[in-house]
Parts: C-alpha cells; sequence; structure tokens
C-alpha cells in the first residue's frame, strides 16, 4: 500500500459522504453509518462536486496541477475501505474521487496558465516602460 492510498483510504473511512447513499449500513473502518440516511446515488459529477467543495479532500491534493493520480491507486485505496458489493456506491467512489482529481487538476493548471500570462504581461510592461 503507497502512502497515497492509506490517504485516499482513510479519507473515505471517516467520511460520511458515501454512507448516505448505500440501502446497508456501511462498515468503513471503524465507523458504521446506519441506512436510514440512504438518498439516491448522486451522478458522478454531482459527487465529484460535493468532494471539490470539502476541504479535507482538496488537502490530498489528489489533482496537483502536474498530474492526477492512476486509476488504479484510487480503486485499490476505495477497495481497502468499500467492499464491492456495495456495487453502485463503490463505482461512485471511485468515478467520482478520479473525476474530482482531474477537476482539481484542470483547475491548477488553469490557475498556473492566469499566473503566466500576468507574469508575461508584466514582464512586457516592465521592458516597454523601463527603458523610458
Amino acid at each position: 500500500m503507497t502512502s497515497k492510498q492509506r490517504q485516499i483510504a482513510e479519507y473515505i473511512a471517516r467520511h460520511s459522504l458515501l454512507s448516505r447513499y448505500t440501502e446497508t449500513p456501511l462498515m468503513l473502518g471503524p465507523h458504521t453509518w446506519p441506512s436510514s440516511q440512504y438518498q439516491e446515488l448522486p451522478t458522478v459529477e454531482q459527487f465529484a462536486q460535493e468532494l471539490l467543495r470539502d476541504s479535507e479532500f482538496r488537502a490530498l491534493q489528489l489533482g496537483n496541477w502536474l498530474r492526477t493520480p492512476e486509476g488504479e491507486v484510487i480503486s485499490q485505496a476505495v477497495s481497502m475501505v468499500i467492499p464491492e458489493a456495495y456495487g453502485p456506491a463503490f463505482n461512485l467512489a471511485i468515478d467520482g474521487l478520479t473525476l474530482a482529481a482531474e477537476l482539481q487538476a484542470k483547475e491548477g493548471r488553469q490557475t498556473a496558465e492566469r499566473i503566466g500570462v500576468t507574469i508575461g504581461v508584466g514582464l512586457v510592461l516592465a521592458l516597454i516602460f523601463g527603458d523610458q
């Protein structure tokens, strides 16, 4: 198990984001959540957006601006915490985490591009007005 897999598995085990989407109690690590809060599964996109709103998910930095984690890392981490028998929740966790990581990486690249453009404009202006 890699450090990143452990971090992902611990994140999933600590949070009830997935528990409200399972029909039976989820046993995630030391936690058990009752099924009384069951809700219909969101789309992968909705779940990814829910993850992106969570500051602890963002702190995992699964999608830094240079790369996103391989799907294998995420699926192995999820399987350490959620049994495949939870089919829809299991798949939602993998697909949602992967999409959220990709969206986080895209945000990072866009921010880096904006910073690059700002620096470039600043350098051009310094060259133009620095000679006067």
